[in-house]
């Protein structure tokens, strides 16, 4: 567990070390992205949605993103929010017409937590609010325009297997 924690910030130290300097304001460049999507903890499904900022340092290849989805479990709702991450190996923005796959490492931190009913208010107590960190790996592949597939992989804690696919726009 500690090295996976070690992973997640040197993740973080390594994005906040780019270099401060914008590549250049092309109005190309698509900033905000916003993202649906189904996936499975480990067993249980989950529906996810992330907005996300394009960080205009590093050829755009950096984001950040919040993320919050609602899955299945038995006889309750498992939320999970985040603050996450994305590094973009490829350049990321592709041209119009263009059918391109852009790799990426992702790393997430924050709470995983448990409603007895929908109309709860508060989680239940006893542990069930718990920290969550995940690392993943994925890409995302241009359909046309400003639309996007976006499927991922990824592990931590509590989740220890967690496959999403999600439908992304850009603008």
């Amino acid at each position: 567990m500690k090295k996976l924690a070690y992973a997640l910030i040197a993740l973080f130290t390594l994005s906040a070390a780019v270099k401060a300097e914008e590549t250049s304001d092309n109005p190309e460049v698509k900033r905000f992205a916003i993202e649906a999507g189904l996936g499975i903890n480990l067993y249980l499904p989950f529906s996810q949605l992330r907005a996300s900022y394009r960080l205009p340092y590093n050829d755009n290849r950096w984001d950040i993103n919040l993320s919050h989805s609602i899955g299945a479990a038995t006889s309750s709702f498992l939320y999970v929010s985040s603050l996450g991450t994305k590094y973009y190996f490829a350049d990321n923005n592709p041209k119009p017409g263009e059918f391109t796959f852009q790799p990426f490492l992702s790393g997430a931190i924050g709470a995983a937590y448990r409603f007895k009913d929908p109309k709860d208010i508060m989680p239940i107590l006893g542990g069930l609010i718990w920290p969550t960190i995940l690392l993943g790996i994925g890409t995302d592949i241009h359909i046309v325009d400003n639309f996007q597939l976006s499927g991922a992989l990824y592990t931590g804690h509590p989740i220890f297997f967690r496959p999403e696919l999600n439908l992304k726009v850009r603008f």
